[in-house]
């Protein structure tokens, strides 16, 4: 006997609504998306080769998220761009994935401009991926809620501007070192005009050196970093090298809460 028998007609369609199955066309190109609400029920991983998706417009483009596990967009290639501009990423509700909005770990280049996202616990990751290492990562115009980690880059160099960046919890984190952009293996590139508003992560910014990592050659002007428990910055001690030069730009801890400041360099 059938599972879930029953006399009327059954209705299927993707649970993507078509994002995952128009990434294995070929050759491989950018999913543009014309429509206004699109409904997603499942992961989408981006077939292998160049390849992202494109809204119409940030306000009106927007995915409806309604699962809970896993990673919203994953880019499934190995060494070609990811590229994602002009739309809003909306967790429906009770809705917030556990892994990220935007994984992208296996990319060459990552270039993402006008986007929001709201649906995860973190929201963009390049981790260090074994073989492969994501030689630049560009991001404008982005507003990102986040629970645990807002930006997570590892082995790259990042060319950050015009991002807002918000924790999106009253209640704390769930791993530690949390924070609005986290750092690690950083070769390179620059921060300017990014916000940090407030927020309950561990960290505003966060330079993961332990174990010989390093954060090398990184600029950091005209950004603000407002934490309202802990830390703005922190530099993690055992790091290959340090070397950041910061202007006009501001970290803050709002509280002063005992056992923090506003920012935390790490013996050596």
């Amino acid at each position: 006997t059938a599972a879930f028998s029953h006399t009327g007609a059954w209705t299927v369609t993707s649970a993507t609504a078509g994002i995952q199955e128009a990434s294995t066309a070929t050759p491989v190109s950018i999913i543009h998306l014309d429509g206004i609400g699109y409904d997603i029920y499942a992961p989408i991983t981006l077939a292998s080769g160049s390849a992202g998706i494109q809204g119409t417009e940030r306000g009106l483009t927007r995915l409806h998220i309604h699962f809970t596990t896993g990673s919203i967009i994953t880019y499934g290639g190995i060494g070609a761009q990811a590229s994602f501009s002009n739309f809003w990423i909306v967790p429906e509700a009770g809705h917030m994935v556990s892994g990220s909005a935007l994984n992208c770990i296996t990319a060459d280049k990552v270039t993402i401009n006008a986007v929001t996202l709201g649906a995860s616990g973190g929201n963009v990751y390049t981790g260090a991926n074994t073989g492969t290492s994501v030689s630049w990562f560009f991001a404008s115009q982005m507003v990102i809620y986040a629970k645990y980690r807002g930006l997570e880059l590892n082995a790259t160099a990042p060319y950050l501007s015009n991002i807002s960046i918000i924790s999106d919890s009253t209640t704390g984190n769930y791993i530690a070192n949390s924070a609005a952009i986290y750092l690690k293996n950083i070769a390179g590139g620059f921060i300017s005009g990014v916000i940090h508003d407030q927020g309950v992560f561990d960290f505003g910014l966060y330079f993961d050196t332990a174990g010989g990592a390093f954060v090398n050659e990184l600029s950091i002007t005209n950004s603000y970093f407002d934490n309202y428990f802990n830390w703005g910055l922190r530099v993690v001690a055992g790091g290959a090298s340090v070397h950041c030069e910061i202007s006009n730009s501001r970290f803050n801890n709002d509280f002063n809460t005992a056992g923090t400041a506003e920012i935390l360099l790490s013996a050596a």
